[in-house]
């Protein structure tokens, strides 16, 4: 929804309480990052560019978001590849381009 949007890793493998009004969610070592993603962005790949920006790398996904400022929600939390993989096994790939 939001399209691209960036911004730091803020906090890794902590835990995150999130609620929604009627029940409260824990996620426990989660990644925090400070970028501006909107409802509807969930699912969404988390990647991480090279220091020269001509690569990237997935770095995770995209479930939550809090700290509303207007439409935008400015603290992402999204799972580690790592702690996706240590659960799921590992993620088959297929790359596009060079």
């Amino acid at each position: 929804r939001t399209g691209w949007t960036y911004g730091p890793v803020t906090q890794s493998c902590v835990t995150e309480q999130v609620s929604n009004g009627y029940v409260t969610y824990y996620f426990i070592c989660a990644d925090e990052a400070a970028m501006g993603v909107n409802h509807g962005d969930s699912g969404s790949g988390v990647f991480v560019y090279g220091a020269a920006g001509d690569t990237a790398s997935l770095a995770g996904q995209l479930f939550a978001g809090y700290n509303s400022n207007g439409q935008m929600l400015t603290v992402t939390i999204f799972a580690s590849l790592n702690n996706i993989q240590s659960e799921f096994g590992l993620i088959p790939a297929t790359l596009y381009g060079n």
